[in-house]
């Protein structure tokens, strides 16, 4: 990796903590307000519908100095209402993030993240982590002739992902009112690419549409099949030679999606079944999921197509209420897993790759699948070495000679005091 693409790393990490925290305080005011979340929701789209959004912002903008003044002033004196407050730390952001050229952040989805204690649960979703939609978008090769669908949109964290990697245009579908609105604004204002969003059901709406050159879809897992027929549907709507890319619940991939599994395998190709942390969604929910990758066009040959399955062990991030912390590498991890997709093993060859992160042996296996569609996830194709080795022996022997030894001792240690008791 390039001194220069480390360094911006750097920035973007210690920009994207910044950015938090001033929305924690943001929070935090509202709730001493008593301002329910519902009003946080409604308040956030009246701030952004009507946020001027100026473009040429003259100095750099810290939000955490700013809120903390604020903070200060509101509570000394109630001149202002709770939702022109809320405007001032909105405005604040999102100044913070122009200023930096960050225009295609998710500042919705990290504002949702934190006026809401379960993550998103009480709007009805579970929140993508932007740093998920944008590697679904690499994994399926978003780039500027792209147009990009996601059937179940919610705010757009998808889609903002998509429009990150420059993506020509964007369509979203979402049921809810309220998070259909959102997902407008949000890509409106924050997305340089063409943005779409059809309040409605999308398995209606599509009917409507032309098809697409990409899929991105993290379905609602309360659906049947786990939200399986979500990702059919998107992928029904793929043009022949496209991408479809979805974030699953992965007991779906193993006894719950057979019917659906099978039909998109007659017409689409599994490239790679990616298993994510089990904390990835935290603390909204801990739950097993896993990332999967498709070619559309051709039926999937259970013979000769080989998938790559990886497990990601531990991607880097430390997840809790409190927020995200980095105890690890995770922009190397998640710029690894393209590679990884694209290259399997021979990943290793480019310079970009971080090979000392990567345990081949136990998260990495290149396989056929059956036409069951009860084996897509990793576990099914994972089979660790149980042949003994040397080291093993010599460890089990030399466990078996201490255990000898600690009795021996034992032993001469009471039949001492046997003869001083006499």
């Amino acid at each position: 990796m390039s001194t220069q693409k480390i360094l911006d790393n750097i920035t973007n990490s210690a920009l994207r903590v910044q950015v938090f925290k001033s929305l924690k305080d943001l929070n935090s005011l509202m709730s001493k307000l008593n301002v329910s979340s519902d009003y946080k929701t409604r308040a956030l789209i009246d701030s952004l519908t009507d946020h001027p959004l100026n473009l040429d912002v003259d100095e750099p903008v810290d939000p955490q100095t700013k809120i903390k003044k604020f903070l200060q002033k509101g509570h000394k004196s109630d001149q202002l209402k709770p939702s022109e407050q809320i405007k001032i730390y909105v405005d604040n952001v999102i100044k913070q993030y122009l200023t930096n050229d960050q225009i295609n952040v998710d500042l919705v989805n990290m504002f949702l993240q934190q006026q809401s204690a379960d993550n998103g649960r009480g709007l009805g979703i579970v929140l993508t982590p932007p740093y998920v939609s944008d590697l679904m978008a690499k994994l399926s090769k978003v780039d500027e002739s792209s147009t990009v669908l996601d059937p179940a949109c919610g705010a757009g964290s998808l889609l903002m992902g998509a429009g990150h990697n420059k993506a020509k245009k964007l369509i979203g579908i979402e049921y809810q009112l309220k998070l259909s609105k959102l997902a407008r604004i949000n890509l409106s204002n924050f997305s340089k690419s063409n943005a779409k969003v059809i309040k409605g059901d999308c398995f209606e709406e599509l009917k409507k549409l032309d098809k697409v050159d990409r899929a991105i879809v993290n379905p609602p897992y309360s659906y049947d099949e786990k939200g399986m027929p979500f990702i059919k549907a998107a992928i029904d709507h793929v043009k022949d030679g496209g991408y479809a890319v979805a974030i699953i619940q992965e007991s779906s991939l193993i006894n719950k999606a057979q019917q659906s599994i099978k039909q998109i395998l007659s017409k689409a190709t599994l490239l790679a079944s990616i298993s994510m942390p089990v904390s990835l969604f935290s603390p909204a929910a801990s739950v097993q999921t896993s990332i999967i990758l498709f070619k559309v066009g051709k039926p999937h040959d259970f013979k000769t197509d080989k998938v790559k399955f990886i497990k990601v062990n531990n991607d880097g991030y430390y997840r809790s209420k409190r927020g995200l912390a980095v105890k690890g590498q995770p922009d190397a991890v998640y710029s690894d897993l393209p590679l990884l997709v694209e290259y399997g093993k021979d990943a290793v060859k480019h310079s970009e790759f971080h090979k000392e992160l990567w345990d081949f042996s136990s998260q990495f296996n290149e396989e056929t699948i059956d036409e069951s569609g009860t084996n897509l996830d990793f576990n099914s194709h994972y089979h660790p070495d149980l042949t003994p080795k040397e080291e093993d022996f010599m460890k089990v022997v030399g466990d078996y000679m201490e255990f000898e030894l600690h009795q021996i001792f034992e032993q001469v240690k009471q039949e001492g005091l046997k003869k001083e008791g006499e």
